[in-house]
């Protein structure tokens, strides 16, 4: 991520996945920029997306206001699509697992900005590998 005026870069992202780049997508003002960013364990453990929300302008992760103002991940577990709201700093994740742990494990939810809210719809069987997220243009309804 560089910025154009300047030709300064801000901040760089590495992943061997190729639909990682695809989750890249700015908030409907550009407040913001949300990234599915896949994290690397220190031990054994197989690697798992984390949802990464950055502030543009210096591309550091946005502060956790009801933890201090730490800038961390959101916590949501192996979040894969994301969709920005039109109007509102709302987002839709599609978490969902791979293998035989995916039974029951697909999951969506919004998250609100910058209070990082999160609005849990429900656990589902069906996999999400091919969802497609769209919002209506008044941010009413989730398609």
């Amino acid at each position: 991520m560089w910025s154009f005026l300047s030709g300064q870069k801000l901040r760089v992202f590495q992943s061997e996945k190729p639909e990682i780049w695809t989750s890249f997508e700015y908030s409907f003002d550009e407040t913001y920029l949300a990234g599915i960013i896949e994290n690397n364990p220190i031990d054994d453990s197989p690697k798992e997306n984390i949802l990464c929300i950055f502030c543009p302008s210096d591309m550091k992760i946005v502060p956790d206001e009801s933890a201090d103002n730490i800038r961390r991940p959101i916590q949501i577990s192996n979040a894969q699509k994301i969709k920005w709201a039109n109007n509102s700093q709302k987002i839709v994740v599609v978490c969902f697992a791979f293998g035989d742990e995916k039974s029951n494990k697909s999951e969506v939810s919004v998250i609100e900005l910058p209070s990082r809210k999160k609005y849990k719809w429900a656990r589902f069987t069906i996999d999400f590998v091919d969802a497609c997220i769209n919002w209506a243009k008044d941010d009413k309804y989730i398609l």
